[in-house]
Order: structure tokens, then C-alpha cells, then sequence
């Protein structure tokens, strides 16, 4: 796999789609990236799910369709992928042979949630739905619906998760929540908010009144347990899980999925939400119907400068961690962009992680973002056992896991109030582990604070040109395009 680009990037606004011309321009910059014609593509593919290039009709695939688009004025060969499919597919960019692969999210293509089965072998491949599994009506729309609730706004169901370790569990709200989790996932979605304004009558989110923390709460209780009962009714697991659909996103029920299966292996692709669905498409085409098994290079396959040197140079750690001692943030821009909602370490902010002051300076003050949400550590896989309690592996900051006394102690920013994180763990060979090594000589910490390099409502950056600008009138933030200090 050669380039992926995110439209958010390039427009500036978050979760835009394109219209046919902004189709076309995303496209054109593919190819003149990869150094490719539109005459040398030999085949199209994509969601079929409000994908402007398709007819009405086409959208509403129920599997594949094969059909023609206009691009660039002339006629090509597309094929049009489910949208729970194409989900699905991620399970191609997963080191498995095998899977369970659930896709589960607020909508698509007329459901919300489908298991399937995947495999592949040398020269082939193939995905199957499990009909038989009973996946019952509950989707990520139950969370939707309460999370728009609460905020009277879309797309807050990441505050809405981190709101959620401050309220306190009500056995009686979870019970009236729980029997109503299908109905939520179906109904109209003002029939919902009523019900739920009349069990729990929070007018406006207020994050000092501790109705709407308690909600959140028994809300995150009540998905993660129906979360585990999803999968649990799969059966026979195969050992390996790929979770995918933008619920995939709940890294606290990512987490309960891994500890209720700990003989299971578990992946979550870093663009398993929408983001990931021309990925999707396009690896299911060439795994499935061409037979041909493409690297995908996760997470670093976005736009952006391809450097000749692979790594940063002594030099350039020592002057990084040393702006971070002297209590700096650093905006972090080097060589291709990570894709998916998540900063992995090539579009990030990064700070010092040793007590609470450096959260509210990188989060609050920087991000100027809620307080009451948490900030996610990189640190060293091969020191993840000394810092947390489960020692996973998480590259993709897509699980949780508890922080060990050692952490509580010497790196506080990072912890929640639940004693939990939303780790990264990284290897030497990442851009960043040669600083996090240094630091770690330094101060016997092997951790950074690390959160996504952009304003409040705005996309991840793409250019030097936006990190500076981001950068521009804050004396704390320090920019670094491709290792050098700016």
C-alpha cells in the first residue's frame, strides 16, 4: 500500500466527506505522490456507503457490486464494497491467518453490527458473515444516543468515555439501561433522548453536576458488558479477534473483550473507524477477488516527507528532551503522517509526563481541551511490565491498561482518575525511541505524554505549514519539523 489520504486533512474540517471534486483532487494528489498516471490504475474500488460517485441505488450494497464511475471524465471499472465489509477487511492489515472479525458501529448500510469469519492463505483469501450468529439489535448507536444526550452534540462519545471513570455506578441505572439497549439501538432517536430525559432529567451538560459523570458511567458499564456479550456469542473464537467499526474506538471495551478472552490474540486496526473504509475496500478487492496479499505499512502511510535519514540523530533527541525537561511541549511533525483519529508519534504533542501540571499544560492550556479528560503515554514495549499492570502491547493507543504504583508515582499526567491509561507502546526502531531512551537515562522515566497535534474541533495537522501555524503566539510549544528545532 502506497499512500493514504484522510479528506479531513486537507479540508481542515473534521469528518467532511468530498463531493466529486474533492473526489477527484484527493485522487490526483495520490498519484502525483506515488508517481503514478490515471491511466497506469488498473482497478478502482470503495465503501458504497454515501460514496457521491455512485448512484442511489448502488449505495445500498448488500455485499459487492460491481459497476462503472466517472473520474476525471472518462468511464472505469469500480467495484463497490459493503460498508460493514469493508470494515471487516481490516482484518487483511492484521498479522493473522485467521479471525473473528466484529464489526460493530452507529450505522451503515441498513445494520450496525455483523461478525464474520476471515482467512487467508498463499494466493487467496476469503471473508464470510456468521448468519447464525445472534448479534441482536444492540449497536454503537446505543452509545451515540446517550452520549448526544448528555452533550446535545454529535461525535462526543470520546469526552463521553472520558467523562465516564468520574461518576460513580448505580446498579438501578444500569439495570433501566441495560433493558433498554436494543430499543435505544432501533427506535427514533428523540424517542430516546425523551426516555432518557425522563429517567435521568440532565437539561445541559454540566461537568460539576454529578448526574451527568454517573451517567456517563453506568452508560461505559453497560456497553462494555454488552460489548463482551457480543463476542462471547461468536463461539469458537479461532484465537485470534479483529475488532473493527467505530466502536472499536471504546478502548475501555476494547480492554474488557481482551480480559474476557485472555487465550484470544486481539487487533484493532489504527483506522478502524470510518477512516479505514477505502482501506478496507481496497484490500478486500486484491486479497479476495485478485489474490494478492499487499503490505500495509500501518500506521505511517499518510502524506508527508520522505526523508533519506530513517531516524533522528543524536543530537536532535538530546535538544528534544532537553525542551522537555525545562517543561516545554514539543509539536512533534516528522516524515508521513499516522492515519486513523489517533497521533502515534508523526503528528503529535508531546510533553513530559511527571505530574499533573504538565496534563494541564499540554491538554488544557495548549489543546485548551476539558479537564476532566485524560492524555494517553508512549512508552518502551520492553518496560510496559515495570509502568502497567496488563504488560500488553498497544501500538495504536486502542487498549487500556492500569497503571502500577511506579507510575502513579513518577509519571501522574498520564494516569486517569481510575488509575487506567490509554497506552503506546513502541519499539526503538519508532521515531520516537531514541528520545524516550534518553529521557529515560535522565530522569528513569520511559514515557511521554502524547496527544494529537491540533486545536480544539480541528483535524490532525498535515503540513509544516499547519504545525507552525499552531504553533504561532504559544511561548510553551516548541515546533520540530523533521527532527529539527524550529
Amino acid at each position: 500500500m502506497l499512500a493514504v489520504l484522510e479528506a479531513e486533512r486537507f479540508t481542515r474540517k473534521k469528518k467532511q466527506w468530498s463531493n466529486r471534486a474533492g473526489f477527484e483532487a484527493l485522487l490526483q494528489l495520490a498519484l502525483d505522490e506515488t508517481g503514478y498516471t490515471f491511466d497506469q490504475v488498473t482497478h478502482w474500488s470503495g465503501s458504497a456507503m454515501g460514496n457521491v460517485l455512485l448512484s442511489h441505488e448502488q449505495r445500498r450494497c448488500d455485499w459487492t457490486t460491481e459497476t462503472t464511475i466517472r473520474l476525471f471524465g472518462t468511464d472505469v471499472p469500480f467495484l463497490a464494497v459493503n460498508h460493514h465489509l469493508a470494515h471487516a477487511a481490516s482484518f487483511f492489515a492484521s498479522p493473522y491467518d485467521s479471525a473473528v472479525v466484529d464489526a460493530c458501529d452507529g450505522g451503515g448500510d441498513g445494520r450496525q453490527h455483523v461478525a464474520y469469519h476471515a482467512q487467508r492463505w498463499q494466493g487467496g483469501a476469503r471473508i464470510r458473515e456468521l448468519s447464525d450468529v445472534d448479534t441482536g439489535a444492540f449497536t454503537g448507536v446505543f452509545y451515540d444516543v446517550c452520549s448526544f444526550y448528555l452533550y446535545d452534540r454529535y461525535c462526543q462519545e470520546g469526552k463521553f468515555m472520558g467523562l465516564a471513570p468520574y461518576g460513580e455506578p448505580d446498579d438501578a441505572a444500569i439495570a433501566w439501561l441495560s433493558a433498554r439497549v436494543d430499543r435505544f439501538s432501533t427506535q427514533p432517536h428523540e424517542v430516546s433522548y425523551a426516555e432518557l430525559h425522563e429517567r435521568f432529567g440532565i437539561d445541559r451538560f454540566d461537568v460539576d453536576d454529578p448526574r451527568c459523570a454517573n451517567l456517563a458511567k453506568n452508560v461505559q458499564t453497560v456497553f462494555e458488558a454488552e460489548r463482551v456479550k457480543q463476542l462471547a456469542a461468536v463461539g469458537d473464537l479461532d484465537g485470534n479477534i479483529v475488532l473493527s467499526g467505530g466502536s472499536a474506538l471504546n478502548i475501555h471495551a476494547n480492554t474488557a473483550i481482551r480480559e474476557r478472552f485472555p487465550d484470544s490474540s486481539v487487533y484493532v486496526a489504527p483506522c478502524c473507524d470510518d477512516t479505514g473504509q477505502a482501506i478496507g475496500a481496497l484490500l478486500y478487492q486484491a486479497n479476495v477477488l485478485l489474490g494478492v496479499n499487499p503490505k500495509v505499512p500501518l500506521p505511517f502511510i499518510g502524506l508527508g516527507s520522505r526523508r533519506p535519514e530513517p531516524e533522528v540523530t543524536d543530537a536532535q533527541a538530546e535538544r528534544v528532551v532537553a525542551d522537555l525537561l525545562d517543561n516545554r511541549v514539543v509539536a512533534w511533525h516528522w516524515g508521513r503522517a499516522e492515519i486513523g483519529p489517533r497521533a502515534l508519534g508523526h503528528r503529535s504533542l508531546l510533553c513530559a509526563p511527571f505530574t499533573d501540571a504538565h496534563r494541564q499544560l499540554v491538554s488544557e492550556k495548549v489543546k485548551r481541551r476539558e479537564a476532566y479528560r485524560p492524555v494517553a503515554p508512549v512508552l518502551l514495549t520492553d518496560r510496559r511490565g515495570e509502568w502497567f499492570g496488563g504488560g500488553w502491547e498497544s501500538p495504536y493507543m486502542l487498549f487500556a491498561d492500569q497503571a502500577t504504583p511506579t507510575t502513579v508515582h513518577k509519571a501522574a499526567a498520564v494516569v486517569h482518575v481510575d488509575g487506567s491509561a490509554r497506552i503506546q507502546t513502541i519499539d526503538d526502531d519508532h521515531v520516537l525511541g531514541k528520545i524516550l531512551r534518553l529521557l529515560d537515562q535522565a530522569t528513569g522515566v520511559p514515557m511521554l505524554i502524547n496527544t494529537s497535534l491540533n486545536g480544539p474541533g480541528e483535524p490532525i495537522v498535515q503540513t509544516h505549514e499547519q504545525t507552525l501555524a499552531f504553533c504561532a503566539g504559544q511561548p510553551d510549544v516548541v515546533p520540530y519539523l523533521e527532527g529539527e528545532r524550529r
